[in-house]
């Protein structure tokens, strides 16, 4: 089991707490809990109720140890977590105090209280459970003294919490009064090395903590109830006691107010002679409640749904936080990687610190392999996925969805997390800005413009008329959807001295424009998409106005792209809104390697999608379109995702 603590989740409350299998022991050669009975609880078992008169009964109710079993983790699942993700962990406590020696001797290393995975390395050595040995004596160990009684009854302690921890870290109170009791699956015994061990005079209480207030109320006389010793030492019983069941002789709290104010629940290991030494191992524990049968539990979405049957069964253990944080780690890595596929692409071919920096940079964080996700676990508390209605539809269950919901919610947050911990394309800027100087790769031989020269503007005014060269401009601009949230990640930053548009240090970055379109379709009923582009002429106030560019006779441009692009002809607004926003255009192929595609004005069409085009721009829309243009654009449309481009060349079909 992957050992992560990250304690920023929501729980999953009572719909998560349900066992599934997998191997916890890896990496050892000790066989797991060889000591002990660890039958996994795949079947509800009935209970051994322990009644209020100490007496116990067989009653017709079941129990699943949906709390705790030898599948279900480091972490006792209550159900009752503040949100924290805190509740269950394990804590212990010696009793070192009025001269008794009481001590734990855990079968392997343990970690600090405060974290949830403190027991992690105990709990796989015992095969799923929480176990081991206690020892007694007074003032100091001595094997060979004789047992002598101590000078009161000795307690160490193992618990957990229920509610979780707040902000001062302190255990926070719930009320478990719906729990109706506790069942908990147990061996207790004495270690065969020691003969001379009292067998009668040592035990488990069951205690209930209701926090330093209300036990201080009740000079820490807890409720409690001894839990039944085993006629054979090292029998694995199960017992379910009741909350009446729990007796206090000297509290001055009553035993409902401790219940609707109850902070945690611990096992009180204890001796009343020294020289005590035994063994325990607590292996499953879960609520006092009747269960209802599997088909009994349908909770559709649909509100007009009348349950029939269970079309469709799911575990909630599919849906865990170590299964959430692996997919997350899972996600953040392949998005470095594709990242870093975006920066290999524009990488400078002849700029050995540039690219030296790069690599070093890739390599130190490509630390994380990526793990596939178990789907397949064996499920011993199946929930409905999906419920088949009277009226023979289908409905997901309201368990399924809000398992399905919390357990994104746990990917996006450690998604969010990991990616912090990865390089930022300010990170990758710093190598770029070391040149040699940097060679770049020129695609084709550009007459309007070759980024590698790195010459930031577009020579639109080449083959300019006087009607408008003095007013050419080339300059280059970006735009993203509107009701999206898409964006584009640049390589290099946009802006210098004289202008927060410029585009120079992007184009000296990567000898093109060039970055990662980052589409996010928020609100959108299409896809998102993001544009680059550049003006053709702008007049003495600095708006855009149409130009005749018809003798360029076409358009070819070299570029790099991991999603189609497509080449537009911007009209202006008064013939834009004529067409309904279809410019005359061409496609632009994905490719993930530099390749140049050219065109004449005549490839220029109008999309498809538009039915109602004017009848003047039925025939030749292209080269129509060539003698009024105001801004050539690339348009980047497709699902949300991150995709890398560079362009790199532009030039005219003029011979």
């Amino acid at each position: 089991m992957k050992k992560y603590n990250y304690m920023a989740f929501a729980c999953f409350a009572l719909i998560g707490l349900v066992a599934c299998s997998e191997d916890r022991v890896s990496g050892t050669s000790v066989e797991p809990n060889t000591l002990f009975n660890t039958e996994p609880m795949n079947e509800p078992r009935n209970c051994r109720v322990v009644l209020s008169d100490g007496l116990y009964s067989d009653e017709e109710c079941q129990w699943n140890a949906e709390m705790w079993n030898a599948e279900s983790g480091y972490r006792v699942r209550t159900g009752y977590d503040n949100g924290t993700n805190t509740s269950g962990i394990w804590y212990w406590k010696e009793d070192t105090t009025d001269g008794i020696n009481g001590r734990l001797q855990w079968p392997d290393s343990v970690g600090d209280m405060r974290d949830s995975l403190a027991l992690s390395s105990v709990i796989d050595k015992c095969g799923g459970s929480v176990c081991g040995s206690v020892f007694f004596d007074m003032k100091h160990p001595n094997p060979d003294a004789n047992a002598e009684p101590l000078t009161r009854k000795s307690k160490i302690l193992v618990g957990f919490n229920l509610g979780g921890l707040n902000e001062n870290g302190n255990a926070v109170a719930v009320d478990a009064t719906e729990m109706k009791g506790l069942c908990v699956k147990y061996s207790l015994g004495p270690v065969e090395e020691y003969p001379w061990i009292h067998y009668s005079d040592f035990g488990i209480l069951l205690e209930l903590d209701a926090g330093d207030s209300l036990n201080a109320l009740s000079n820490n006389n807890l409720y409690n109830v001894q839990m039944q010793n085993i006629e054979t030492p090292m029998d694995t019983y199960e017992f379910c006691y009741r909350w009446d069941a729990f007796k206090s002789k000297y509290s001055q709290v009553p035993l409902d107010v401790v219940l609707r104010h109850l902070t945690g629940i611990r096992f009180a290991l204890f001796s009343t002679y020294s020289n005590n030494y035994f063994k325990f191992d607590i292996s499953a524990i879960g609520r006092y409640s009747e269960r209802q049968s599997k088909e009994a539990v349908m909770n559709p979405v649909e509100k007009t749904c009348k349950p029939a049957s269970v079309e469709e069964w799911f575990c909630t253990c599919n849906y865990s936080e170590e299964d959430a944080v692996l997919e997350a780690k899972n996600k953040a890595s392949e998005a470095f990687e594709k990242k870093w596929d975006s920066i290999a692409s524009v990488m400078p071919r002849s700029a050995d610190r540039a690219v030296s920096c790069l690599l070093n940079l890739h390599s130190e964080y490509s630390r994380w392999e990526p793990k596939k996700i178990d789907t397949e676990k064996p499920c011993s508390n199946p929930l409905p996925k999906t419920i088949r209605c009277e009226n023979g539809s289908l409905s997901e269950s309201v368990e399924a969805l809000s398992s399905q919901a919390n357990y994104q919610h746990m990917v996006d947050s450690v998604y969010e997390k990991e990616m912090l911990t990865y390089p930022q394309y300010s990170d990758y800027q710093k190598c770029f800005e070391l040149k040699d100087p940097p060679v770049f790769y020129y695609g084709i031989d550009g007459d309007l413009w070759n980024g590698a020269n790195g010459v930031e503007k577009v020579d639109v005014g080449l083959y300019a008329d006087p009607s408008w060269k003095k007013m050419a401009s080339g300059e280059w601009f970006y735009s993203a959807d509107e009701g999206g949230k898409s964006t584009i990640d640049w390589i290099g930053r946009l802006g210098n001295e004289y202008s927060e548009d410029s585009f120079e240090s992007v184009v000296e970055s990567c000898g093109g424009v060039c970055g990662t379109a980052v589409l996010e379709k928020g609100d959108l009923i299409y896809d998102p998409f993001a544009v680059v582009g550049f003006t053709l002429a702008k007049d003495s106030s600095g708006n855009s106005i149409p130009v005749d560019i018809s003798n360029w006779g076409g358009i070819c441009i070299a570029y790099y792209s991991e999603t189609a692009l497509a080449l537009e002809l911007d009209l202006g607004d008064s013939v834009n809104v004529l067409l309904g926003w279809a410019w005359p255009s061409v496609s632009l192929p994905k490719s993930t390697s530099r390749i140049s595609k050219c065109f004449s004005w005549s490839d220029f069409k109008i999309p498809s999608w538009n039915k109602d085009v004017p009848e003047e721009w039925l025939e030749n829309p292209g080269e129509k379109a060539s003698r009024r243009v105001v801004a050539v654009r690339f348009k980047m449309q497709a699902e949300s995702g991150e995709y890398g481009f560079n362009i790199t060349s532009i030039r005219t079909l003029r011979e």
